[in-house]
């Protein structure tokens, strides 16, 4: 397999797929009735906005590095929580 390096949160497949999918959900709530445009377009509209951001956010986020580092430790298990990544989770809050 030929795997391209990820520098960016843009380089992410899962990130260009959302931003898809938001842009999808955007042109398809805008043909709502217009009893619905304005409410629940617009919360499909924002919810479609919230996965690709959170990514984005995340991206710089200082977490990132403290997942990262609890994988190469181990420390992180099947189910995702031990006592360990309990107290360096409230460490970082």
């Amino acid at each position: 397999m030929n795997r391209k390096k990820i520098e960016s949160f843009e380089d992410l497949e899962v990130y260009q797929r959302l931003c898809d999918l938001y842009l999808e959900i955007s042109e398809a709530s805008l043909k709502f009735p217009q009893f619905e445009l304005f409410e629940l377009g617009s919360q499909l509209r924002g919810s479609s906005n919230a996965s690709p951001a959170n990514i984005a956010e995340g991206w710089n986020n200082r977490h990132i590095n403290i997942y990262s580092e609890r994988q190469k430790k181990g420390v992180i298990v099947r189910s995702g929580v031990t006592k360990q990544s309990n107290r360096n989770e409230r460490k970082y809050s």
